[in-house]
């Protein structure tokens, strides 16, 4: 995978391999989660939407909130959603505030990397990229943004991390 991603090697190479490695450099960090959503032309993939969230992480961990709009809300959570095409068949709960946090802006997929330099210039520390589906968002930045990628020193898959959370006795009772 490393040569699809050539063009962020670097950070590609900065993965946190696990929780306890996260753990560890968690204090100070900041977290700056990235989800994106694809639209196809021609086989090629481009970002509909772009949404990152920020945390200054001030002790070793966050604290836990059941609601989403809480846990931002108490956490000094920073969202923005950008806005490269509406999209189209959005069911009416996609912009239920409970889902929807933060700041929404429509741009294009050039402006992404300067809007999100702006955004985490007010943090301070190390800052880690959590991904979420690392193909899709690693292929993104590596051949739309590659310029977004110096702006982490690290980077998590966070489903991998809770895969890895998960234990073999835990997993058959949350099947069955």
């Amino acid at each position: 995978m490393r040569n699809t991603f050539r063009q962020i090697s670097e950070l590609w190479d900065a993965k946190i391999p696990d929780l306890a490695t996260l753990k560890e450099r968690l204090p100070g960090s900041v977290l700056v989660g990235l989800d994106i959503e694809h639209f196809n032309i021609d086989g090629i993939q481009h970002a509909s939407e772009v949404g990152v969230a920020v945390l200054q992480v001030q002790g070793q961990s966050p604290p836990f909130f059941h609601g989403l709009a809480q846990f931002y809300e108490e956490s000094g959570v920073e969202a923005l959603t950008m806005r490269v095409r509406d999209r189209v068949g959005l069911k009416p709960q996609y912009e239920d505030p409970e889902k929807r946090y933060g700041e929404k802006v429509h741009t294009n997929e050039e402006n992404i990397p300067e809007i999100t330099t702006e955004t985490l210039s007010k943090y301070e520390g190390t800052r880690i990229l959590v991904v979420f589906d690392t193909n899709a968002e690693m292929k993104w930045m590596s051949e739309t943004c590659p310029s977004f990628a110096s702006l982490f020193s690290a980077w998590v898959d966070a489903q991998e991390l809770l895969a890895h959370r998960i234990e073999p006795e835990h997993l058959a009772l949350a099947v069955a």
